[in-house]
Parts: structure tokens; sequence; C-alpha cells
């Protein structure tokens, strides 16, 4: 179980596991925390067999994420700055295939994931969103307790 304060907050309803990006603060942009953060919950979620169903979504509920947060203090933006001042192609590569490892482990999680894009959605948050664009149920009510998909 997360904090309220964590950039991702994890919790279950049942047997449906979410994960909701907390960062209103910054339009739930993606920094380097969240990341490790998503790659944390998959293993865990990988291991547990009672969860049928994963939900991403926003917090507060009109942002889901502006994309990857490029603050330049960020540790990942700093180290992508400083491989490309010196043209270190093969840091840079690595560090893009960590993130892309990252989204490939939510695309092959052993359920559904459904991406609740209850807001705004921009650069890297369209890519997260479409490892579950074939789950995805785009109208929500109520708190995320009852959706609408598409037939």
């Amino acid at each position: 179980m997360s904090q309220n304060n964590d950039p991702l907050i994890y919790h279950e309803e049942g047997e449906i596991g979410f994960i909701e990006i907390n960062r209103p603060e910054k339009k739930n942009a993606l920094n380097y925390e969240c990341w490790q953060l998503f790659d944390k919950y998959c293993d865990q979620l990988i291991d547990d067999h009672q969860i049928r169903a994963l939900v991403i979504t926003g917090r507060p509920d009109d942002i889901f994420s502006a994309g990857v947060d490029v603050t330049p203090t960020d540790p990942f933006i700093a180290d992508m700055f400083q491989a490309l001042q010196n043209r270190d192609k093969a840091k840079i590569v690595k560090g893009f295939a960590n993130i892309q490892g990252i989204v490939s482990k939510l695309a092959h999680l052993p359920f559904p994931t459904v991406a609740a894009i209850n807001g705004l959605c921009y650069s890297g948050a369209v890519e997260l969103a479409a490892v579950a664009l074939p789950f995805s149920a785009p109208t929500l009510q109520n708190k995320r307790t009852t959706s609408k998909c598409p037939s």
C-alpha cells in the first residue's frame, strides 16, 4: 500500500489493482521516481495471483498525465542531459531502454491493464496509456466504481 503523498499511489479493491499518478502540482508529469515505482509495482503484480486487472489513472480526477517531467534536476533527465553533452550514445540508449523496459512490463502483465484517462494526456503518458488501449474504458462515473465500455 502507498502513502497519499507518494507520486504513485497503489491500492486494491477486491481483485482489481489501482495505480494513481499523484503529482498534481506537476500535472502528474512522470519523473524518475514514478518510473521506479511503476517498475516496483509491476514486479509485485506479476507475483500476485489475486489481482485480475490493473487500472492506471490520475489524481485528481481531471488530470491523467502531462507526460515525462523534464525538470533538469530529475536524476533521469540530468543523466540524459549529461550524456547528450558528452555525446554518449550508449548511455542515452540505455536510459531510454530502461524506461521502455518498464512500459513493456506493464504491457505484458498477466491480466488486462486499463488506462482510465480522466483528463489531459500528453507525451510519454500516451505511450503509458497505449499499453492498455485494447482494454480502455473511456467513460468513468462515480469515482471509478462504474465504467461504460464501448460495445
